[in-house]
């Protein structure tokens, strides 16, 4: 996957304490879902999880990617 489609893909969080699955709308299948149900936790849907901007490093350099669920125009390359 790459950075771009990550920061379109749903986002998710686990804290440990209490045992919830925060995912973003559409996040999970219902198959996922289930399995996280079966192994006690519970799971809790949210319209938007968090805001972000991402930095990776490839090949020649770095990729950088603005968060596009507040008009972040997508990725950019830095060599």
């Amino acid at each position: 996957m790459s950075l771009a489609d990550a920061m379109r893909a749903p986002r998710l969080h686990h804290q440990a304490l209490p045992d919830t699955l925060m995912v973003e709308t559409n996040g999970l299948s219902k198959d996922a879902e289930a399995g996280v149900q079966r192994i006690g936790d519970a799971v809790r849907y949210l319209g938007a999880l968090a805001k972000v901007n991402a930095v990776m490093r490839v090949a020649l350099g770095w990729e950088g990617v603005s968060e596009p669920q507040v008009g972040g125009t997508g990725g950019t390359s830095a060599r």
